[in-house]
């Protein structure tokens, strides 16, 4: 048996009925199990990178980041219910495991509060987390998260109402009960959340980039570079010329009248 596909089933015996309905829906879950009822699951090739589990004519490939991000080639898109039915055969075959002797949800626990906050900032983007962590700080300690959970984690937001079920992986393998957009800052404000509620530090995020001036973006003119001195120079210089012209023209007529002389007119 490879490492993988150890892992893989170590992380499936935590899974129940309602975390595999969390994975796509009910109505997916039963054909998966109706399809157990009449198809063999097989393991065609495994590795310490790969899995690979043919249900029927369908072939499903598994990685480490476990049965959420699990592909079928099928025309289906996401979960799938061959998935669903390889990650139930899988389950099925590591048997019924002994009882542990800790907390089943002690390295489940471990692995999420192990997450550097840089990779947590890498799944919901800095916005996201700025956002996470400010969701945590708007609530009441008490009021952003509940934990409970036998064989996995459940992690209940309260506002919005959401719950994450974490059976170990990534933080993609916080499966969310219902949809929601930008479902990634979600699953790290229920990290940042499980941190503060065990006395974790929460890291702040980065301060937003203060927004660009006009000024900023006009270069070297608007801050009186060389090129905006010199057009300035030479338009003085430009207009001083100009002006000592008209004053000696207008000295010439002055002389010209006294003597007598034609004034010169200029339109």
């Amino acid at each position: 048996m490879s490492r993988l596909l150890a892992q893989l089933q170590e992380q499936l015996t935590r899974f129940d009925d309602e975390g595999f309905a969390a994975l796509a829906n009910r109505g997916l879950l039963r054909r998966a199990q109706k399809d157990l009822e009449r198809l063999a699951v097989e393991i065609e090739q495994q590795s310490d990178t790969e899995v690979v589990v043919k249900v029927g004519e369908q072939h499903i490939r598994f990685d480490a980041r476990g049965p959420a991000q699990a592909s079928c080639d099928c025309p289906a898109a996401g979960v799938c219910q061959h998935i669903l039915a390889a990650a139930i055969g899988l389950k099925q075959r590591a048997g019924e495991a002994p009882a542990p002797v800790e907390d089943p949800l002690t390295p489940l626990r471990e692995n999420l509060l192990a997450i550097p906050t840089a990779e947590l900032v890498k799944h919901a983007g800095k916005a996201g987390y700025r956002w996470a962590w400010q969701y945590l700080h708007d609530l009441a300690e008490g009021e952003a998260l509940q934990v409970t959970g036998e064989k996995h984690l459940v992690l209940a937001l309260q506002r919005p109402r959401l719950t994450l079920r974490y059976m170990g992986g990534g933080l993609a393998n916080l499966i969310a009960d219902v949809e929601l957009p930008q479902i990634e800052k979600y699953r790290v404000a229920a990290v940042l959340a499980l941190r503060r509620a065990l006395g974790q530090d929460v890291a702040p995020p980065e301060p937003a980039a203060a927004p660009r001036t006009q000024a900023l973006d006009l270069g070297a003119r608007s801050r009186g570079g060389p090129s905006a001195r010199g057009e300035r120079c030479r338009g003085a210089g430009g207009l001083a010329a100009a002006l000592a012209g008209e004053c000696a023209a207008a000295v010439r007529r002055v002389g010209r009248a006294r003597a007598g002389a034609p004034v010169e007119r200029h339109a």
